[in-house]
């Protein structure tokens, strides 16, 4: 009997050796990274060891492992669950579900078990790392992991159900911003995607950077002051460059080179970072340093990145909605093959009507169920852009001169440009799923009652801020196509606008009641510089009344109240991005225009601008001849600058 045994085990042995080689072709065809490959074993060798389990005893660990870390949660030691979760994970490398788990539970639901802004964001950030860093290194053709991804970035941070959710758009644009710094001051379309391009088409290697003398010789003298192409280059280019594009929002002031023998060091490292003879090969490194950490710390692809904004338009990556964008769809692109001008939101819903009315499918496949998830996350991003796309620099709630800056935040604001992209997602999907013959308005068309609501606010955006002529072609268009039902969508397009944002009932969700008064600051600023005070008044009279009703309604919850600055600080921010980057609002403001709002404001608010409009209008007198001392003359008491 003990021979029949050994005999069986042998012959077993025997045929999993000769299933070695299918299974390493299988795991190889979709994309599962062989974890006892020398490589993987030298990069993590605790997993590759955990693989030498067999299976049988895998389960068991993983039901204990389970048991302890949920044990380990209701005890309040949250740490030590998050190591036994990230146990599982790694006994179980290609389940997409316990990745997908474990990372939700992270960033939704242990994150608002503690109570610090510090933990919260440590919680969310940690689930988005988990599936990232980890997850998609076993699975990188893996779509749940990317539609989790895209979704924590697109609801969780950058939603409102959570109220501590400023925080993490907050944490998420410091870190963006001391990478890739902000997009050029015109705040033209052209202008942004040609800003990113040497990023996305900046040398691979050290090797091929170095392949430019000038770049070559520009690194040589970094390393003898003992910086290197990394992080602590870019900090340093953050600290001390005259680049106004340069990252601002994390506490990177100019400050005092340190005493001692460091002081040298540190003042030649200035030198450097501001010398206009260095410009080229420094531009050259910066880019590269930018690509590189890019990929190594973020993974993300810079030529994907640069994809999305010829497409999709000056996507702004301080903000949450474009790394949904770009998750969603990096995923549909690796897991399925999907090229970008293939991802649409209505394309993966059409398909599967077509299977849902085939009598011999009773159910729709997971895939296609993951890809209509994952496809319509970036159009929910796209239309979030046209609301909160524009990223402005906030310095804190107070205008008293006398008190120093704050911190430097961010704020978020509606911009327009995204308007037709989103636009031109509904209309594909739409016509995806109403086929060749059909009609937009038909009920086939599922995308038709949420690209109704998504036109209604466009309009009354674009209206309020002074472009009636585009507010009134997509009005139209969106009669004659979509043919909405109900009274309003019968009114002329003045009152449809003030019908929509003074209806009865609860006041403007926050996204629109935004929209609405930053639109009526753009007509009002707009006026005054063409001396229209009688318009000027009448739109700040509005926006500051759609501002009160949305405050006094429903902008008192905890979820609103760390996103909702007081009115001044709202006007303050809104004057310091129109005058930076008019073309980000629709306009185009000559510089004597810029002059005119400037010296036409009163004194406090010219205070509070002037410490953050300065440099650059400086420069654009100095480009064109104007005097800057007279075009734009320092005010009484200027507030302290930010950094």
């Amino acid at each position: 009997m003990q021979l029949v045994f050994l005999v069986a085990a042998a012959a077993a042995l025997a045929a999993g050796a000769a299933l070695r080689g299918p299974l390493d072709g299988i795991r190889s065809e979709r994309g599962l990274v062989s974890l006892m490959r020398r490589e993987r074993i030298a990069e993590d060798p605790d997993l590759a060891l955990l693989q030498l389990a067999p299976g049988g005893l895998r389960v068991i660990a993983v039901n204990y492992l389970w048991i302890r870390s949920q044990e380990l949660k209701q005890d309040g030691r949250l740490y030590d669950a998050r190591q036994l979760r990230e146990a599982i994970c790694r006994l179980m490398p290609y389940h997409s579900g316990a990745w997908s788990f474990l990372a939700w539970d992270m960033s939704w639901n242990i994150s608002v078990a503690t109570h610090t802004a510090a933990e919260r964001w440590m919680w969310v950030y940690a689930g988005i790392e988990l599936l990232r860093d980890k997850g998609l290194a076993a699975s990188p053709r893996d779509l749940v992991l990317y539609r989790q991804i895209a979704w924590t970035f697109f609801s969780k941070m950058g939603g409102y159900t959570d109220e501590m959710h400023q925080v993490y758009k907050q944490r998420w644009a410091e870190q963006m911003d001391r990478l890739l710094g902000g997009p050029p001051l015109t705040g033209s379309t052209a202008d942004a995607v040609e800003a990113f391009r040497p990023v996305a088409e900046a040398p691979a290697s050290p090797a091929a950077l170095r392949a430019d003398p000038a770049a070559a010789g520009f690194l040589d003298r970094l390393d003898a002051l003992g910086v290197g192409p990394d992080l602590g280059f870019i900090k340093y280019y953050n600290r001390y460059s005259d680049d106004p594009l340069r990252g601002r929002l994390l506490p990177l002031a100019r400050e005092e080179a340190p005493e001692g023998p460091r002081r040298e060091t540190v003042t030649r490292i200035a030198s450097l970072m501001s010398d206009d003879d260095l410009e080229a090969p420094r531009a050259a490194v910066v880019a590269f340093v930018r690509r590189k950490l890019l990929r190594e710390q973020y993974r993300m692809d810079p030529e994907w990145m640069l994809k999305l904004m010829e497409r999709y338009g000056p996507l702004d990556w301080r903000s949450v909605h474009p790394h949904a964008i770009y998750w969603a769809t990096m995923g549909l692109y690796r897991s399925l093959g999907l090229e970008l001008e293939d991802i649409h939101a209505g394309a993966a819903a059409a398909k599967a009507e077509a299977y849902l009315k085939d009598p011999k499918v009773r159910q729709m496949r997971m895939g296609e169920f993951n890809r209509i998830n994952t496809e319509r996350t970036v159009l929910g991003a796209l239309k979030s852009l046209t609301r909160v796309g524009r990223v402005t620099y906030s310095y804190g709630r107070t205008l008293n001169p006398a008190r120093p800056a704050r911190p430097v935040g961010v704020s978020f604001g509606p911009d327009w440009r995204f308007i037709k992209p989103a636009h031109d997602e509904y209309v594909f999907g739409g016509a995806a799923l109403v086929g060749a013959k059909g009609r937009l308005d038909a009920e086939t068309n599922v995308l038709r009652d949420g690209h109704v609501v998504f036109l209604s606010d466009a309009v009354v955006q674009l209206y309020i801020g002074g472009r009636e002529a585009d507010a009134r072609d997509y009005y139209e268009t969106m009669i004659e196509l979509l043919k909405p039902k109900g009274e309003e969508y019968d009114l002329p397009l003045r009152d449809f606008v003030f019908r929509r944002v003074f209806r009865e009932g609860p006041g403007p969700t926050f996204d629109l009641a935004r929209a609405a008064w930053t639109s009526a600051m753009v007509r009002m600023y707009r006026a005054l510089a063409r001396g229209d005070m009688d318009e000027y008044g009448a739109s700040r009279r509005f926006a500051l009344g759609v501002y009160r009703r949305f405050r006094e309604e429903i902008g008192k919850a905890p979820r609103f109240q760390a996103a909702l600055d007081p009115f001044p600080v709202v006007e303050r921010t809104f004057l310091t991005g129109l005058l930076l980057r008019p073309l980000a609002f629709g306009l185009r403001l000559p510089l004597l225009s810029k002059s005119v709002i400037y010296n036409a404001v009163g004194p406090s608010l010219q205070a509070a601008v002037y410490p953050d409009i300065a440099p650059a209008l400086q420069r654009e007198c100095l480009e064109e001849g104007l005097d800057f001392e007279k075009a734009f003359p320092p005010p009484a008491r200027a507030l302290p600058a930010g950094p």
